[in-house]
């Protein structure tokens, strides 16, 4: 691996872990994410990637600190809440469960209306006479959008 940069190693290493995991070798996993993590320490796909690890071992605090250290890394990160969420529902702590899930519900429907408010924007421009040279080839006419 002395031979690839950070970019492939750090792919190379999220993959396999990938790989593990979903094989059910989580000490391989968790192993292969530390890896990862040492190339770039901020990543928040890595923190939730090793918070399941950790809920799959039923090592529950640390799971948590995984959870909970990518949605200080990324305060919109709904994959953070479903996974503080499922640490509660492990705990048997259904009232924290469901606060987490509803977090998470709420997150993603504002990410949707933000979208779609965006999408609808961009389309009135395209159909205003100044923007139709330009978007064009942006907005092809049979273009839709489904919701």
């Amino acid at each position: 691996m002395s031979s690839l940069n950070d970019d492939e190693r750090f792919e190379v290493l999220k993959e396999s872990g990938n790989c593990y995991f979903r094989l059910g070798r989580e000490t391989e996993a968790r192993e292969a994410y530390l890896g990862a993590m040492k190339v770039r320490p901020d990543s928040v796909l890595l923190e939730v990637n090793l918070g399941m690890v950790e809920l799959q071992c039923h090592r529950l605090d640390e799971a948590e600190k995984h959870f909970q250290r990518a949605l200080e890394l990324d305060s919109g990160c709904s994959k953070g809440y479903s996974g503080l969420a499922l640490v509660a529902q492990e705990r048997e702590d259904f009232f924290v469960a469901e606060k987490y899930f509803t977090k998470r519900s709420i997150w993603i429907l504002s990410t949707k209306q933000r979208f779609c408010s965006l999408w609808h924007g961009l389309t009135v421009a395209a159909s205003l006479p100044r923007f139709r040279n330009v978007s064009s080839n942006l907005f092809p006419r049979n273009l839709t959008m489904s919701t």
